[in-house]
This record gives structure tokens, C-alpha cells and sequence, in this order.
């Protein structure tokens, strides 16, 4: 259990992770949420009451990344997920119509390469949603979900589609088996480097899976798009390639928040 920080402000979870030498702010991520220490608020706005207590709506939550890639819903109402697991481990919960967005693209497609991990739990009958991705709010074309549930449920994949409505990586190939339960939380992953994508449960590597970039792909909207009883401790992406040895300290740091 986490001890009681008795500097939290409004807005900010009343309990964090004890400090480690290893933080994901080494890995220069651009985007990192965690419940146990973003600073969160029930209005989408970023300001007034706080959600720091079980069952709190959270329309907005804070990347402390440094890079101000906040989360908010779409609107204050039920589309904001849930705080819970405060004083414990604290995550969110999600529904089948609750999502966190913002309006912008992570930058990671541009810059030719990504890690994306996420310690999260995930209900039976989940198959074919998305978990992590990015669109294009002009089109329905343009696609990079780095990261959706294969038909199998507990499998990852993704969908990577261009501007002109071109799939270059299907969501019918299996990323990683065993990345997805509705029992255990996993830290699961996915690494795109331009021509293959590697998925990981847990540190452990899965599948990897060649695929060729064709056309423009356009992104401006970043979406965390779970399912019904959906848990999510934490959620960290970073615009390159990881090391094995930043993996491991990555997994560590969060099989640490679940």
C-alpha cells in the first residue's frame, strides 16, 4: 500500500509510487499518465474539483511527460471514465463508451518510430477494440492503432492505414499472445521501428511482424479507447525504439503500479 503523501492537492491522487532509480522521464516519453501521481479533475476543463477519490469522474488527466499532452473526455459526462483502487493501486475505469483523447498526434508516426506500453486489464468479449491509437479527425482513413485486441480477445494486433484508405499492417496479425486478460493485469507492448512491429506481455517479447509504410497517413487525434471494465494503471509512449535494458527497467517500473 501505498503511504499517505500529505502534500496532494486537488486534483491530485492522494497516493504514488515510492521513488526508484529508474523513471520513465529517463526515457524522454511523449506522453506518460499514471493515476497514482497525475494530477486529475473531474471537469474536462483541467480545473475545479479534483477526482481523488473511488468512483470520481475524471475528464481530465495530466501527461508528466513535460510535453503537456493532457487527456481530457469529450464532454463532463459519461464519457469520463472512473478513479479507482485509491489507496491501493489507483487506475482508471473504463467503460464501453468512456474514452480519454486529445486533439493532436503524439508525433510518434512522423518520427518513424514508437513504444508504446500500458499496464492494463481487460474484460472478456473485447475483441476487435482499440486500446492505443491515432486518426484523422478530416477522414476516417488515416489510422495508426498501434495497439487494438485481435478476434482472440486475449491477443494484441493493430491497424495501420493511410490517407488513402490503403491497410498496410491488418489487424488479423497476432502482435502478442497473452497480452490481454480479464483476471490479471499485464504490462502490455507494442514497438513499431518503421518496418516491423514487436509486441511484449509482461517484459517478455511476442511476435514479430514485417509490414511496409505506403502513401501519406495523417494524424491529429490521439485516442485511450477501452471497453466495458476496462483497467488502466498507467500509459507511457515514447517516439523511438527501446532498448532491451529500458524495457526491462520500463516493465519493472510499471508491473509496479497494478
Amino acid at each position: 500500500m501505498y503511504p499517505f503523501n500529505p502534500g496532494w492537492h486537488s486534483g491530485r491522487a492522494a497516493f504514488a509510487p515510492q521513488p526508484s532509480s529508474f523513471t520513465p522521464a529517463s526515457l524522454s516519453p511523449s506522453l506518460w499518465i499514471e493515476p497514482a501521481q497525475s494530477t486529475m479533475f473531474q471537469s474536462n476543463v483541467g480545473s475545479g474539483t479534483g477526482s481523488a477519490a473511488n468512483g470520481d469522474n475524471v475528464g481530465y488527466i495530466a501527461d508528466l511527460s513535460g510535453n503537456g499532452f493532457h487527456l481530457t473526455s469529450a464532454a463532463d459526462d459519461a464519457t469520463r471514465p472512473t478513479l479507482q483502487g485509491v489507496g491501493v493501486k489507483p487506475y482508471l475505469a473504463f467503460t464501453s463508451t468512456q474514452t480519454l483523447l486529445r486533439l493532436a498526434s503524439t508525433g510518434a508516426y512522423a518520427a518513424g518510430s514508437a513504444s508504446w506500453f500500458i499496464t492494463i486489464r481487460v474484460p472478456t468479449g473485447a475483441s476487435g477494440n482499440t486500446i492505443l491509437g491515432e486518426f484523422d479527425t478530416g477522414s476516417a482513413n488515416s489510422r495508426y492503432q498501434l495497439m487494438t485486441i485481435h478476434a482472440t480477445s486475449t491477443s494484441s494486433t493493430a491497424q495501420l492505414r493511410n490517407a488513402a484508405n490503403t491497410t498496410f499492417f491488418a489487424n488479423t496479425n497476432v502482435v502478442a499472445t497473452g497480452a490481454f486478460s480479464t483476471t490479471v493485469d499485464h504490462v502490455t507492448g507494442v514497438i513499431d521501428n518503421g518496418t516491423q512491429l514487436i509486441g511484449y506481455v509482461d517484459g517478455a517479447i511476442g511476435n514479430t511482424v514485417a509490414y511496409t509504410r505506403t502513401g501519406t497517413v495523417t494524424l491529429n487525434k490521439f485516442n485511450l479507447n477501452l471497453t466495458s471494465a476496462t483497467r488502466v494503471y498507467g500509459l507511457v509512449c515514447v517516439n523511438r525504439v527501446l532498448t532491451s535494458q529500458e524495457i526491462s527497467d520500463l516493465t519493472t517500473y510499471m508491473a509496479a503500479l497494478k
